[in-house]
């Protein structure tokens, strides 16, 4: 990975990064602005996946191969309103193409609301998020839909959306602190709603505490 930083007129930051794994790379630009009690940042950037479709598996089911191709708008930014509380944001739309089906508008969205102040000897926070989740879009296929006089079969064009049923709504709390020394303690709990944007799926919940330390 790679990253460049520019500092402009106004105060303005200019980043150029870019990223590549064994499937997957990363390439944008974002031009934010940090002041004494807040901070934005507002980006564009390419990504594309030669394993899945949006995570998931599409293509493969019409003899294709997974990949995914997006163009993504951020903007994210944080506040301190009063003392030592921090409110942060941020939210995301993707222009999406699937290589190999005919998709057309799709576009995503995921977002993020989040909070933390010190407490005691640590940081409590919370944050609300929505993960990417198709908004519009459509596929079109051809299959099979009857039987004719003949006995051949018929097959016909289908268009179906890419929307899911509902929304994953995701929460989670954390609080971290110092033991000793170089040692830090992290606890957290996390609770999913409608998980996998699946409307009436059960709610999941995990709860985990870690402990870590530099060397």
């Amino acid at each position: 990975w790679a990253r460049v930083s520019h500092e402009t007129a106004f105060g303005l930051t200019m980043d150029l990064f870019t990223a590549t794994e064994e499937t997957r790379s990363l390439t944008g630009v974002s031009l934010g602005r940090d002041a004494r009690f807040w901070s934005v940042q507002a980006g564009i950037s390419s990504a594309s996946d030669t394993q899945t479709a949006l995570g998931g598996s599409l293509q493969d089911r019409f003899g294709e191969t997974d990949q995914t191709a997006m163009t993504a708008y951020s903007l994210e930014g944080e506040w301190n309103p009063f003392g030592r509380l921090t409110l942060s944001s941020g939210m995301e739309m993707a222009s999406v193409d699937l290589p190999g089906v005919d998709s057309r508008d799709i576009w995503t969205s995921r977002w993020s609301l989040g909070a933390a102040h010190p407490a005691g000897p640590g940081a409590l926070s919370l944050v609300i998020a929505q993960p990417r989740r198709a908004e519009t879009g459509t596929i079109r296929f051809l299959a099979p839909t009857g039987i004719d006089d003949r006995g051949a079969i018929v097959q016909s064009d289908i268009e179906a959306g890419l929307t899911p049923s509902g929304r994953q709504i995701d929460y989670e709390t954390r609080y971290r602190f110092r033991l000793f020394g170089d040692w830090t303690g992290e606890a957290s709990a996390a609770l999913s709603t409608s998980p996998n944007h699946i409307s009436g799926s059960e709610d999941e919940s995990v709860a985990w505490f870690a402990v870590g330390t530099k060397w």
